[in-house]
């Protein structure tokens, strides 16, 4: 691919990399692979394989019956992914993998994320931002309380002036 249109790509989507990616198919020796069975086996069963960090890959102890099919650094992020031996759908991942490489997908789709994510952070940080309490903002509050105390006050006079009255005509 050429810069040129390595860098389209990331600002916009460049016509002619819509159309290499329309034209893009499935490889006729992949087809006999891809069954409903296979996938619907990957998308359940969680032991049947895995993306991780390559940090964690250093970790794991049966290395040996894992089949590492990806090591490369996607956007700037190191992704393994682990697979048991002989996974059917190995070659398609290969194949797809390649084709969101080749026509600059996973790089767009980690900028826009990324930038998604700043505008994110920008919004709460106009939101949040803390300052000391001061007399103005807590006036209305003890305004509230002192209406408070005085409704009660004379409803407490009252009571005392009916409670008398009361009393002295008994």
């Amino acid at each position: 691919m050429e810069n040129k249109d390595h860098n389209n790509i990331i600002t916009r989507m460049d016509q002619d990399v819509v159309k290499r990616i329309e034209e893009k198919r499935i490889d006729p020796k992949y087809s006999s692979q891809l069954n409903e069975g296979n996938i619907n086996l990957f998308l359940k069963q969680r032991e049947y394989g895995t993306a991780i960090l390559d940090d964690i890959l250093i970790r794991l102890k049966n290395k040996d019956n894992l089949e590492i099919m990806y090591d490369d650094p996607v956007a700037t992020i190191d992704v393994v992914i682990l697979l048991k031996k002989n996974f059917p759908l190995l070659d398609q991942i290969n194949y797809w993998i390649t084709v969101g490489h080749e026509t600059g997908l996973i790089i767009k789709w980690w900028m826009q994320a990324n930038s998604d994510m700043d505008k994110l952070e920008a919004a709460q940080r106009d939101h949040t931002h803390l300052q000391p309490l001061t007399m103005e903002n807590l006036i209305s509050s003890f305004l509230f309380l002192l209406c408070g105390l005085i409704i009660s006050s004379l409803v407490f006079l009252v009571e005392l002036k009916v409670g008398v009255t009361r009393y002295t005509i008994k």
